[in-house]
This record gives C-alpha cells, sequence and structure tokens, in this order.
C-alpha cells in the first residue's frame, strides 16, 4: 500500500544550451528543471520517479508538475495499493483529466517510474527483466546536433566520431531555411553513422517532400514529426508520397493514437518516450503493440537525470530496441546528484540490479 510520496523540485546545472525548432529547451543560465518524486509502501519500501518538464515541448511547467503532484496526484493515491498499477492510472486520469491529449503526463509518468522502481525492487528483478525475461542489455546512445549552420553540424558531426558515437540526431527548424544544408553537410561526414533528422513539426508536406528525395540516398534514415502532431491526415498523404521513413514523436501520446495512425497509414515508426506516454505501464503496452504491427521502435527522450535514462534504457532493452537512441541527459546535463560508475559516453549496459538500477542522493 502506497503510504507517503515526497517530491523533490530541482533546477540541474548544464553543460550547455540544448535548443530545438521552437526554441531553447535547456538554458544554461538557468539549469534545467527536474522534479524527482519518491514513493513508500507501508513497509518503508520505496521507488524513485523523475518527472523532466519543458515548455518549448509541451503545456506542462516546472510549476504545473509540482502543482499537478502535490495538490491533486498524490493525496488520490495515498492507501492505493501499489501493485495495482491499472487502478492507480485509472485514479490519476481521473483527477486530472484527458485535454486533446493525457492531462499533466509528464506529472503522472514520475509516479508510475517511482512505482516501477518500488515493485520491481520489492520482487528482486531488475526494471527489463520484471516487463519481461529476456537478456537484452546494451543501449546504444545518439549524439545530438542543434546547429545553426553547415560548419557548425560538420564540427558537432567529426566531435560524436572522435567519441565513438555510431548514431546521430539533427536537430532541424533551428534555422529553417538552412535545414538541408545543414543535414546534407552532418551526412557527408558522418557518412557510416545512423542518422535521424528531427525537425519537431516545424515542416510543412512540401518541405518535407522535398527534403526527403534529396536525402533519400544518404545515411538519413528516418524524418521525425515533421508535420505538426494533430496532422494525422497529412502524415498519412506524406508516407504516399516519400520514400523515407517517417517517425513520430509528439502525434502518439495514448494506444489509441497508435491505432489511429495504423489504421490511417500514417506511421512508419514510433520514437518511444516514457514522459509522453504518462509513464512506463503505458510505453510499454504502445512499444509492444507497434511491433506487433510491424512498426520499428526508435528510443527517445527529455534530457532526463541518470534516473530517468536508466529508466528508459531498461523499457527499451524489454522492447529490444537496438538502433541507437535519443537519451541525451550526459551530453546536457552536469548530473551531480547521483553516485556511481561513470556511464560509457555511447551506451548504456545494464546489470540485474533490482528496480531502475539508480537512485539519486537527496
Amino acid at each position: 500500500m502506497i503510504t507517503k510520496i515526497e517530491i523533490y523540485p530541482k533546477m540541474l546545472p548544464l553543460k550547455s544550451d540544448f535548443n530545438i525548432a521552437s526554441g531553447n529547451v535547456a538554458d544554461s543560465k538557468k539549469g534545467a528543471p527536474h522534479i524527482f518524486l519518491k514513493v513508500f509502501d507501508d513497509e518503508n519500501n520505496y521507488g524513485w520517479g523523475e518527472a523532466r518538464p519543458s515548455h518549448r515541448w509541451s503545456y506542462e511547467t516546472f510549476e504545473t508538475v509540482v502543482s499537478a503532484l502535490e495538490n491533486y496526484i498524490i493525496p488520490e493515491l495515498i492507501g492505493v495499493d501499489e501493485f495495482d498499477l491499472k487502478t492507480i492510472h485509472k485514479r490519476m486520469n481521473n483527477i486530472i483529466a484527458n485535454g486533446i491529449v493525457t492531462g499533466q503526463p509528464i506529472a503522472k509518468s514520475s509516479v508510475d517510474m517511482a512505482l516501477y522502481d518500488l515493485i520491481s525492487k520489492k520482487m528482486n528483478l531488475s526494471l527489463r527483466k520484471f516487463l519481461t525475461s529476456n537478456s537484452f542489455n546494451k543501449i546504444h546512445l545518439s549524439y545530438i546536433i542543434s546547429a545553426q549552420n553547415p560548419e557548425e553540424g560538420s564540427f558537432q558531426a567529426e566531435k560524436a566520431i572522435k567519441e565513438g558515437f555510431t548514431g546521430i540526431k539533427i536537430k532541424a527548424g533551428i534555422n529553417y531555411e538552412k535545414d538541408l544544408d545543414i543535414i546534407k553537410a552532418i551526412s557527408e561526414v558522418a557518412k557510416d553513422l545512423f542518422i535521424i533528422v528531427d525537425a519537431n513539426q516545424s515542416w510543412d508536406i512540401p518541405k518535407t517532400i522535398k527534403i526527403c528525395k534529396e536525402l533519400y540516398y544518404t545515411n538519413v534514415k528516418y524524418i521525425e514529426q515533421p508535420l505538426p502532431a494533430n496532422d494525422i491526415l497529412g502524415y498519412s498523404l506524406l508516407l504516399k508520397k516519400v520514400e523515407l521513413p517517417i517517425a513520430l514523436d509528439e502525434s502518439i501520446y495514448t494506444v489509441q493514437d497508435l491505432i489511429n495512425h495504423i489504421k490511417l497509414d500514417a506511421i512508419n515508426a514510433l520514437v518511444l518516450k516514457i514522459s509522453r506516454c504518462a509513464g512506463i505501464y503505458n510505453a510499454y503496452l504502445i512499444g509492444r503493440i507497434a511491433l506487433e504491427n510491424g512498426i520499428t521502435l526508435i528510443g527517445g527522450g527529455l534530457t532526463e537525470s541518470s534516473l530517468g535514462m536508466m529508466a528508459s534504457a531498461q523499457l527499451f532493452a524489454a522492447l529490444n530496441i537496438s538502433l541507437p537512441v535519443d537519451l541525451n541527459g550526459m551530453q546536457f546535463l552536469s548530473d551531480h546528484l547521483f553516485k556511481y560508475k561513470p556511464f560509457n559516453k555511447t551506451y548504456i549496459e545494464l546489470d540485474d540490479t533490482p528496480g531502475i538500477g539508480i537512485e539519486p542522493i537527496i
């Protein structure tokens, strides 16, 4: 039974700014907002979760996550069986209702993550072994490039190669007029690397078609979220016009979102994120349905700390995601809340430590 939930709002220092098409999602002068959450059961066992809001990515902010947790979600969950995840998600969805998308998914994901950490610890299983019996345990990481011009893009690509990365994610739309030149410059430098171009909803159909045709014979493998998230008919049309696969991110919050896109032939690949799906409970189900319908799975995150990064890695391992994933916390955060053996920059190797496998020192 859940007896207590504590929250710890923090601003984590950054090594550098992080920009996407909509603007700065991580300002090195201000730090990055993170809300850590600790769930206790009636035997004083506990699990840790994390929320990483960004007002550039969604409507959830540092303030709304804290308020939603303190005033609505936490009081609703005290006394509930920690193993009854279906009821817990039903209660969270009743107290914070859905709009067009899941209501406050980032806030809810922190509770869900902490519960999975607690439950899998009590079962003496790593999170991935709690989810599935497979032994997949290595997750390769992508290097994130957000460049203003081709020269900057080439420089960052060279750095990624020197550091041993096998994948790159290019954040497009930062310099809209030079997108194609920047992507081509990076592709030419990083000829042997796996590349995804993430437009973060900043393109229209004509631009996407043009760029896909130009990039078809390069090593760019996927175009991520080129159109606005709610343009399902646009994606259905786009997939009939281009041969380069289109991966969706912000379009897919729920199982129903995924089913709708599959029915309309509007998706080739899915970028799976715990925070967008309101937690591991939904993300794992969405991932399984995607795989059963021939949809390629790609992993992603929101500049989470080592806690969120490890939780995502555990989920991705349970789903056998072998393509390099976008878990970029190590690249941008000065992560000072954890004591652990340093991670390799280019991959995460998971052991059998029960739970997520890491916790903050707060």
